[in-house]
């Protein structure tokens, strides 16, 4: 009898861990699923479904359009981009000038395969040229359709990024935000105080903060700033404000559009020194960045 209730009890625990691990694996196909299916209406990633027919590093020269011999793909993505429930084939492209050097690209550009009304291409815009381009698709609008952005490094010292933001509207790329102002940044204005005072003002908001600078580990008396009592030597001391090192899409409050979080390094006298961080956040209206807050944080002095 003992046996014979062992053994029922046996046979139900490995039932009951058969039926969780299919009832596991059930909801993990289910949340898989469904991911891809809502997942093409607002990819939002870096990470989305790479196009098998426009690979990275391969050539790219399509049927009807005229383009440089040395015009590779750089990215790519297989993505509904215009709302109309099909995937299209959305590439990043640009000209390789040096074998050796095959992440240095020119003349970006963004290329939108739509199996309705065939290929159409764009350049990203003036600023084209960089190292380690790249896609990101998702909303920036309240249509919440996906839209492009490309970013790329300019390989300065400064670390800086540039950026691109697209949609594909009408069988055409367009841009979203005129791409000098998707860069500008902060309007910053700086001045030097005695003390290893350093005062930042935002000149279109008003906005100030004050950066105590005399615990950095620079010798800003070899810099020609300050004399170890802290009185200026320089009139006009080099402060530097760089662009965008860092423009990164966040859904902040999951509405499914996404803003930009922007990060510029300010450093004095040298790039090296870098004494802050100018921090904000974007959002797009009606095809203009409009600010939603910023603020300054010491970098680590």
């Amino acid at each position: 009898m003992k046996r014979t209730v062992k053994l029922v009890l046996v046979i139900g625990v490995v039932a009951v861990i058969i039926l969780r691990t299919a009832s596991i694996d059930t909801f993990e196909r289910k949340k898989e699923s469904s991911f891809k299916t809502s997942g093409q209406k607002n990819v939002g990633s870096y990470e989305s479904q790479q196009s098998l027919a426009f690979l990275p590093g391969t050539k790219f020269a399509p049927e009807g359009l005229t383009v440089a011999d040395n015009t590779f793909v750089v990215d790519s993505r297989r993505v509904d981009v215009n709302g109309d429930g099909t995937l299209d084939d959305v590439v990043l492209i640009g000209e390789k000038q040096d074998n050796n050097n095959p992440h240095y690209v020119h003349n970006l550009g963004v290329a939108v395969k739509d199996v309705h009304t065939g290929i159409s291409l764009a350049s990203i815009g003036e600023l084209n040229v960089g190292y380690e381009a790249k896609l990101f698709i998702g909303s920036f609008t309240a249509s919440k359709n996906n839209d492009i952005l490309v970013s790329f490094a300019t390989g300065g010292s400064g670390g800086v990024s540039q950026y691109s933001l697209l949609t594909y509207k009408d069988n055409q790329v367009k841009p979203i935000v005129p791409q000098k102002d998707l860069n500008e940044g902060l309007t910053l204005k700086t001045q030097c105080l005695p003390g290893f005072i350093l005062n930042i003002t935002d000149k279109n908001t008003g906005y100030t903060a004050t950066i105590d600078l005399h615990q950095g580990s620079a010798d800003y008396e070899a810099l020609g700033i300050y004399n170890e009592k802290g009185e200026l030597l320089a009139k006009d001391p080099m402060v530097l404000i760089d662009g965008f090192g860092v423009l990164k899409p966040e859904d902040d409050n999951r509405d499914g559009i996404y803003e930009l979080h922007g990060i510029q390094r300010i450093s004095v006298g040298t790039h090296v020194n870098v004494i802050a961080d100018a921090e904000s956040v974007w959002t797009v209206d009606n095809g203009q960045l409009k600010l939603l807050s910023e603020k300054i944080k010491a970098y680590n002095l």
